[in-house]
């Protein structure tokens, strides 16, 4: 495993991780993690790709893990007008960086927040992926989605774009106090999980 820094095309700095222990490639995975959590949490995952012969790369999204640039900056997105169209831009470099760098075919692999980049990627007229896989995620009525951009407006409006969602506080009753464990059910990685000082509690 080793890392290294990419450059995105509006000049952030993406803290990016490479597993490559592969004596014959036959391919490469593309990591797209989900939200308030980082790409190093798929290590035990990228291990075992690496034994089946492809070689795994991702990028702590914007505001996540080490792209925040410290644990006082997670969920911490400054100015960004719209942070989903940025990660998807970043998203789509980096496929066209693996497929360039390696000439080998590219899988995508997006989880959660990750599965909803990688539909819009989808989207593009030109993609280079080989083939997709999608994990965690959903669609959801428009009356929930509502509530939700309702919720953000109001809460952007009174404490700021940059404040932490603690309203999420709210649902905790509904969803239960380890809300982790819809994760997994290994009980020592949803504890490695909350125990996590790369992951934001709040996003």
């Amino acid at each position: 495993m080793t890392t290294q820094t990419l450059i995105a095309s509006d000049g952030m700095r993406l803290r990016c991780t490479l597993w490559n222990n592969v004596r014959r490639p036959i391919g490469v995975v593309q990591i797209i993690h989900g939200m308030d959590e980082h790409v190093g949490r798929y290590a035990r995952f990228a291990q075992y790709m690496n034994q089946n012969g492809y070689i795994v790369f991702g990028d702590d999204h914007r505001g996540h893990g080490r792209t925040a640039g410290g644990a006082q900056n997670i969920g911490r997105v400054g100015c960004s007008a719209d942070l989903f169209m940025d990660i998807v831009s970043d998203e789509l470099a980096i496929l066209k960086y693996l497929s360039q760098k390696y000439n080998l075919p590219v899988f995508i692999f997006g989880h959660s927040y990750g599965s909803f980049i990688t539909q819009r990627i989808l989207q593009e007229s030109d993609l280079c992926a080989a083939g997709v896989c999608m994990s965690g995620s959903a669609r959801y009525p428009r009356s929930m989605l509502g509530v939700g951009t309702a919720m953000a407006w109001i809460g952007q409006r009174i404490f700021g774009a940059n404040a932490p969602a603690r309203a999420i506080e709210l649902f905790l009753p509904i969803r239960g106090r380890h809300a982790a464990r819809y994760l997994t059910r290994d009980a020592h990685q949803v504890a490695l999980r909350d125990a996590d000082p790369l992951r934001a509690k709040y996003f």
